[in-house]
């Protein structure tokens, strides 16, 4: 929890200030944004399933990492993007609340609230799970195809940088978290 709330968003700072003057800022900001940004429960659990691990505690540790984010993260993005970008955190959490707590507890409360509503999510599990995955595709892809004039315009050298720190941020991440979960014994 503290390597993904705390330490994690940490990693922006260098890579904002990394390029400076030689990457689009653009390029380090999204970086920056991703760093900041707890991990997501399809992608942490997607990767714990296929790497045959232990699921239950990747879902804890996602859900528990969101939950905790939607109230630190306007926080730390406001003091880690303050030189580039204006970020009021109050509207931010207010904004974060009402499009992730809101829906989640609304959905928790449903499902034990109707029993057709519980039994249509057992029944129809997988379906809803591609569903979702599919939606979380389809906005990365949404997201691409808008920014396909920026991307198609920028320099093959500012996108190897961000290639490249992309890939140093991903083996940080795995290091640190097999050292973790080592030292752990999980």
């Amino acid at each position: 929890i503290v390597l993904v709330l705390f330490v994690t968003p940490l990693m922006a700072w260098p890579i904002l200030h990394f390029g400076n003057g030689y990457v689009e800022p653009s390029l380090l900001e999204g970086l920056g944004l991703f760093c900041v940004v707890p991990t997501t429960l399809s992608s942490g659990v997607t990767m714990v399933t296929q790497a045959k691990g232990n699921v239950s505690l990747a879902v804890l540790l996602t859900t528990v990492t969101n939950l905790l984010g939607v109230l630190i993260m306007p926080w730390s993005v406001s003091q880690i993007f303050a030189a580039s970008v204006p970020i009021n955190p109050m509207a931010m959490l207010f904004e974060l609340i009402w499009l992730t707590l809101v829906p989640l507890l609304f959905g928790m409360g449903l499902r034990e609230a109707s029993a057709s509503a519980k039994q249509f999510g057992k029944t129809n599990k997988k379906v809803l799970g591609l569903g979702q995955n599919s939606c979380i595709l389809l906005v990365v892809w949404l997201m691409t195809s808008g920014a396909q004039s920026k991307i198609v315009t920028t320099s093959s050298h500012d996108l190897s940088i961000c290639l490249f720190l992309a890939a140093v941020i991903h083996l940080v991440y795995r290091v640190v978290g097999y050292l973790v979960a080592t030292g752990a014994q999980l």
